[in-house]
């Protein structure tokens, strides 16, 4: 299992509604795209300092089904949009038991 985990800041002038309307798109990710085992998003419940505002957490079965995510057309316009909206990502990507 190949586990992948994102964090999302928004932009200060990014509409109030993005981050539940992303969340909702990205939780439909796994109806598209085959490679997606397990997969959990959502938008940050405390207003904490260093919180980010959304995080994806998506199980993979290998590395290169994570490379295979990152090329369908349905993450690739989600990535798109994510970029409009966000003034930071990280992600980390790792071999889970």
């Amino acid at each position: 299992m190949f586990r992948h985990v994102a964090l999302f800041k928004f932009k200060s002038h990014a509409p109030e509604f993005a981050c539940g309307q992303l969340v909702a798109d990205l939780a439909a990710l796994p109806n598209q795209v085959p490679e997606i085992v397990n997969w959990s998003t959502g938008c940050n419940e405390l207003n904490i300092d260093l919180a980010y505002d959304m995080a994806v957490v998506g199980d993979f079965a290998d590395k290169d089904a994570l490379l295979r995510y990152f090329k369908h057309p349905a993450v690739q316009a989600l990535l798109q949009r994510i970029e409009e909206l966000c003034a930071s990502r990280v992600s980390v990507d790792y071999s889970a038991p």
